[in-house]
């Protein structure tokens, strides 16, 4: 009876992290990362949509396409986080855009958008002090 409660915790969690990681979502307390590319179809947009709202994120998707397999080749979209917001959009999802959003209170970026790789640079500038 004493093992149910951590079980069920043991579970949720597994799912959870599951479904971010499928999902090219990535959350932790403050730090939200989210990335777009040709793997995606528009359940996996629909879930991350979903999974931001529940972060009172606003993610707008203005136009996407999609190839003969079900899968992302093209996509515009805006995120908007309340004081700050950001968009990005590419006809090549080989490459992976997207954005992270930074909700510390004392954060030295708010948010960052465009290719993961010129993302994830300027995130390490910003946090050297550069």
């Amino acid at each position: 009876m004493n093992l149910i409660k951590p079980i069920t915790l043991g579970i949720i969690t597994l799912f959870v992290f599951c479904s971010f990681s499928k999902h090219s979502f990535s959350l932790n307390e403050d730090i939200i990362e989210v990335y777009f590319s040709n793997k995606l179809d528009i359940q996996d947009l629909v879930k991350i949509k979903s999974d931001l709202q529940q972060q009172e994120i606003k993610l707008d998707y203005y136009s996407l396409r999609f190839g003969p397999d079900g899968k992302l080749t093209h996509i515009n979209y805006n995120v908007d986080a309340g004081k700050f917001s950001g968009a990005d959009k590419t006809d090549n999802t080989q490459v992976e855009i997207g954005f992270i959003i930074n909700k510390a209170p004392n954060a030295k970026y708010r948010i960052i958008v465009g290719p993961k790789e010129a993302i994830q640079k300027s995130k390490a500038r910003i946090e050297k002090g550069e």
